[in-house]
């Protein structure tokens, strides 16, 4: 006898597990490219800087401090907690993680669609598998949201519907409808939905709309919705728009999803919420020319062609209404699905990314469904009303749409590959995405592509004068190429200019700490030290624990000879950033101008720990070991082991490192050594015309030649 499970899943004559392994590798395969990719947007702020990933105390701040994540969604945060502990910050596991949760979603819509009965299930969970539309949510790892809000959805879904009809296949009649069967109602499924649900809502609360879809679905098998079948969902519904509100609470005063950008009239929001609709419609069934980030359309009531968009939409669902006798609830369920699954990204509430275009491809992620089951059961049920002999043919045409969504998404994946192909893709489709160029600027400031990165944040600036990053992004670029400039006047009005535009920023953005500290350093390259103090005292006024400023401020404090100041600030420095090893050697040398041997040798040493080839922090380090009175044989050993190192790999005929070596071998009574590197070192300075060098190292030549260690 064959089990329920096997009944349930058996579709067109195919073992189970034949179609749940044909719905694995698709997925596998057109996601392929993806697992290649590294971090791009927003990446960074979930990943790679987000502190709360790298202790057990982050991971309670994840669930009980809201704003320490950048969205409160702490299942998706414990799940990059748990993968950091693992795997540190390599991408290809988290990619990997997005593309099984992705494909095990398609695999339990199979099932889901099976159990209510769904002709072409297979195609439905196949299409949702390789459709390009879904690219933006799997081959992006800060969209794990999606993706494992995803597999709960449909896990909660099949459990209800387990709780609701009962074990089986609620096998659908003619015109797709049915009176299912009355069922005892199982209280172990219902716990199972909610838990799952609640666990959905934690991961992201898109999937709020899931108690409608489950109304929806009543109404499809029942044909009316009773009171008995609202009951259970009260607490579903409670529980979706509770977290819901947490959400859109956090969007607006955490995020930051305030502003002009949001400021549309409820007439207006009509008229985008019916164009959103018809967009992702289309690009459901035309998906070519996807873009990460689309044209912003510019909605306006009295453009009397816009307001066909939500009566199309109102005349397309009264239509599906008024005709369901005669082709049954199936149509109008799906698109009422689509649209209400969409309602979060209609525009009705300020979500962050409209702010660049009012519409993205992974806001459609789970809402695509009703579309694609729509599309794949309609067309299934068209092949079984052609003859045996074209059924072949169509069946072929089928497949032939997967292999081709699926060659769409392997293209669409490497476009995700890093932020710079990202950004340039998305400018070479829309020219006027500010958002790109103002980011790629960014990218090309780090690499040190000056001029084309100006054009960037330049046009950036052009498309919105008033966004604050491009100002600041520009700003860097001047401060760049003042410290690559030569010419002393042109170094000077290049950062004067960058002042100029740090002051606009601060203008619009006075709370800016990173813009009062930039502002800082580029006064201290103007020689303007007491301005530059004052500025990033205000940005530490603002951040406390803001590292740069901390850094900046000590550099002109040492300028002002203010150097127990200064050390306090590099101090704080590595403090906040252990690995900032700059200012470790810049404390160094402090404390060896304050006669502080042994702070000094600490904090030469941690520099060298995280910089093991950094030549000026491993010769200061072997020179105090070397020279200092109380040197221990372990710190001689250290000395000659460094100083070895550095003449060997750095600079075999550098006067400098071979004065050091001399030193650390006289330290350890090898004078013949140090003899003969000290003779070295001089010839090696008198070649380079540095006669003062030559002259400080034959006084410690004559010392070795007496057989006496240099001493400090």
């Amino acid at each position: 006898m064959k089990s329920p499970i096997a009944k349930l899943t058996r579709e067109g004559g195919f073992n189970p597990r034949v179609i749940i392994a044909l719905l694995a590798v698709l997925a596998a395969v057109a996601y392929y490219p993806a697992l290649d990719n590294g971090f791009i947007w927003d990446d960074p702020e979930y990943i790679i800087n987000n502190p709360t990933l790298r202790t057990a105390e982050g991971l309670g701040q994840i669930w009980f401090e809201p704003g320490a994540t950048p969205q409160y969604y702490p299942l998706v945060f414990t799940a990059f907690w748990a993968e950091f502990q693992s795997w540190q910050l390599d991408a290809y596991y988290y990619h990997l993680i997005n593309v099984l949760l992705h494909a095990l979603s398609a695999i339990l819509l199979w099932v889901l669609l099976r159990k209510l009965g769904v002709p072409g299930a297979w195609l439905a969970a196949a299409i949702f598998a390789i459709h390009p539309v879904h690219v933006e949510s799997v081959a992006w790892i800060t969209e794990r949201k999606n993706v494992q809000s995803g597999v709960l959805y449909v896990g909660a879904f099949l459990a209800y519907l387990r709780f609701a009809f009962g074990p089986g296949e609620t096998t659908a009649a003619a015109g797709g409808d049915t009176q299912a069967e009355p069922s005892a109602p199982s209280l172990k499924y219902y716990l199972i939905a909610l838990g799952l649900f609640v666990a959905a809502l934690l991961s992201k609360t898109v999937v709020s709309t899931l108690p409608a879809a489950i109304v929806l679905v009543i109404f499809w098998k029942k044909g009316r919705v009773g009171l008995r079948d609202l009951l259970p969902l009260i607490p579903f519904f409670i529980f979706g728009i509770a977290l819901a509100i947490v959400t859109v609470l956090m969007e607006k005063f955490h995020v930051g999803a305030l502003g002009d950008e949001w400021s549309l009239t409820f007439p207006e929001k009509i008229l985008l919420a019916g164009r959103i609709v018809w967009f992702y419609a289309f690009k459901l069934f035309v998906p070519v020319d996807l873009i990460f980030i689309y044209p912003r359309w510019t909605i306006d009531a009295s453009v009397w062609w816009q307001a066909l968009f939500p009566a199309g939409v109102i005349a397309a669902a009264v239509a599906l209404f008024v005709y369901r006798k005669a082709i049954g609830r199936g149509p109008l369920v799906a698109v009422l699905f689509f649209i209400g699954t969409l309602t979060p990204a209609l525009g009705f509430f300020n979500v962050y990314p409209m702010r660049f275009s009012f519409v993205a491809d992974h806001f459609q992620y789970l809402a695509s469904l009703g579309l694609i089951v729509l599309a794949a059961a309609g067309t299934t049920r068209f092949i079984g009303t052609l003859r045996r002999e074209k059924r072949w043919a169509s069946r072929a045409l089928c497949w032939g749409v997967v292999v081709v969504l699926g060659a769409l998404t392997w293209n669409q994946c490497s476009i995700y590959k890093d932020q710079e192909t990202l950004w340039r893709a998305t400018i070479a489709s829309n020219p006027r995405a500010w958002i790109a160029h103002n980011n790629l600027g960014e990218i090309l400031v780090a690499q040190g592509k000056i001029d084309e990165a100006m054009d960037h944040c330049e046009a950036a600036l052009d498309l919105k004068p008033d966004l604050p990053e491009a100002l600041g992004n520009l700003a860097n670029c001047l401060f760049r190429k003042g410290e690559l400039e030569k010419d002393r006047d042109s170094r000077k009005a290049k950062f004067a200019k960058a002042v100029e535009n740090y002051d606009a920023l601060i203008d619009l953005e006075p709370r800016n700490p990173k813009a009062w500290s930039n502002r800082g350093a580029a006064l201290e390259n103007l020689g303007k030290l007491d301005e530059a103090v004052e500025s990033l005292e205000e940005a530490l006024r603002i951040t406390p624990a803001f590292v740069n400023a901390h850094f900046n401020l000590g550099n002109v404090l040492v300028k002002l000879g203010r150097t127990k100041e200064a050390i306090d600030h590099y101090s704080d420095t590595v403090r906040l950033n252990p690995g900032f090893t700059d200012a470790l050697y810049k404390l160094g040398l402090l404390y060896e101008q304050s006669a502080d041997e042994s702070r000094a040798i600490g904090a030469f040493r941690r520099a060298v720990q995280q910089r093991p080839s950094w030549i000026e922090a491993g010769n200061k380090l072997a020179w105090l070991l070397a020279t200092k009175r109380d040197a221990t044989p372990s710190d001689r050993a250290e000395a000659i082991r460094i100083a070895e190192a550095n003449t060997r790999h750095f600079g075999a005929d550098h006067p400098v490192l071979l004065d050091t070596l001399a030193a650390a071998y006289g330290r350890s009574g090898r004078f013949g050594d140090a003899i003969a590197t000290a003779q070295k070192a001089i010839d090696s300075a008198r070649a380079a015309k540095q006669d003062a060098q030559a002259a400080q190292i034959e006084g410690r030549l004559k010392l070795y030649r007496s057989n006496k260690p240099f001493l400090r």
